[in-house]
């Protein structure tokens, strides 16, 4: 291979991962890592207005579901920090949450696109379910193409 394929191929390569971090930095308006509490309905309405892509884990204390499930959620959001934002909210100290937005069992995600409400996870789901539902939130956003998700690229 010549210098100048060489230049061409790092040129394309830098090129691409500088679209990325453009995408990914207009993806966040606040760069949050890891999971974070909410206490009650105005900090769940704010929350979803901090990234295009919010996933909140509605759980209760004393639900051995919810705790397994706090696990996939921790990994997952480690994996995806700063592209999008994690949040949880605990229904035994804000009932009017699980009532306001119809939660009928504990736990359950959801998956809030440009601040609307696009789906809903009940139950306990693995990694691969809840990253498959993360990739295809984060392409409906414009966050990253599908051609990313293919090659394993988040950024």
């Amino acid at each position: 291979m010549s210098d100048d394929e060489v230049s061409a191929i790092l040129d394309k390569l830098a090129s691409r991962i500088i679209i990325r971090r453009v995408k990914a930095g207009r993806c966040c308006r606040e760069i949050s890592h890891g999971v974070i509490e909410l206490d009650g309905l105005d900090s769940l309405m704010n929350a979803i207005k901090t990234c295009r892509v919010v996933l909140v884990n509605i759980y209760s204390t004393y639900c051995p579901y919810c705790r397994t499930f706090h696990i996939v959620y921790e990994d997952t959001a480690s994996k995806y920090s700063g592209r999008v934002g994690f949040y949880r909210i605990n229904i035994d100290h804000h009932p009017e949450v699980a009532y306001r937005l119809n939660i009928l069992g504990t736990p359950t995600t959801l998956v809030f696109v440009r601040s609307r409400l696009v789906n809903v996870i009940p139950g306990l789901v693995f990694h691969d379910v809840l990253e498959g539902m993360i990739n295809k939130a984060l392409r409906d956003a414009g966050c990253i193409d599908s051609g990313d998700v293919d090659r394993g690229v988040y950024m």
